[in-house]
């Protein structure tokens, strides 16, 4: 983002931009508990491995089957500035903090969430949590669609 922000140039048209604007895409899972997290983030930990290795699984597994062949939760992430992993899962405040961190530290100036969570009444607990998080409870109209996933606009 520093190279784009160096080497900006605006846009001739009225309707283009005159200054660098930046969104980061996170994929994120938010629990009550860190464990929590971690329980909803292991369906799309079981995406992104067998992705990684060329196979696309047929949608996101169960939990429990997620779990199950994971061999238990996925490790937790710790926040190290310049090294982000594909997902992160924490609790409200630790997530926030880990959200804010990552935006400051490549300067963004709008941030998109985005995840992979198998079941729809853990999606809405992880935007509740987040939405909560962020101060976002009624400050904005946003649609999150529980039953097919979707990226929320924070």
């Amino acid at each position: 983002m520093a190279t784009y922000r160096k080497e900006f140039q605006p846009s001739p048209f009225s309707t283009g931009l005159q200054s660098p604007y930046s969104i980061l895409g996170v994929s994120v899972v938010c629990g009550e508990t860190e464990e929590d997290a971690l329980r909803a983030q292991s369906g799309g930990e079981v995406v992104r491995r067998l992705a990684s290795k060329g196979r696309l699984p047929n949608g996101v597994p169960t939990t429990a089957d997620a779990l199950d062949q994971l061999g238990g939760l996925p490790q937790p992430y710790h926040y190290t500035p310049g090294r982000w992993p594909m997902s992160i899962a924490a609790a409200p405040d630790s997530l926030r903090d880990i959200v804010q961190s990552m935006a400051a530290e490549v300067e963004a100036d709008e941030m998109i969430i985005q995840d992979l969570i198998a079941q729809p009444e853990d999606r809405l607990t992880s935007y509740r949590l987040l939405a909560e998080s962020f101060d976002l409870r009624g400050n904005r109209q946003e649609s999150v669609s529980a039953a097919t996933g979707g990226a929320a606009h924070v």
